[in-house]
């Protein structure tokens, strides 16, 4: 569905794997908003690096 209605930029592709870390990153950190979440992974992209997490922003 996204193939068929995507526009614009190119799509991203994040693995399970870094999703799932993501997610308990925001859990574990207590963030709520996406744009908290984001913030906070921009700013452990070295540590998450060691997680095995891609990170693409």
């Amino acid at each position: 569905m996204a193939n068929r209605h995507h526009e614009g930029r190119k799509l991203c592709k994040i693995t399970r794997w870094s999703q799932f870390v993501a997610m308990a990153t925001a859990h574990l950190t207590g963030h709520s908003s996406l744009r908290d979440v984001v913030s906070n992974i921009s700013a452990q992209v070295a540590k998450l690096y060691h997680l095995g997490a891609v990170v693409v922003i």
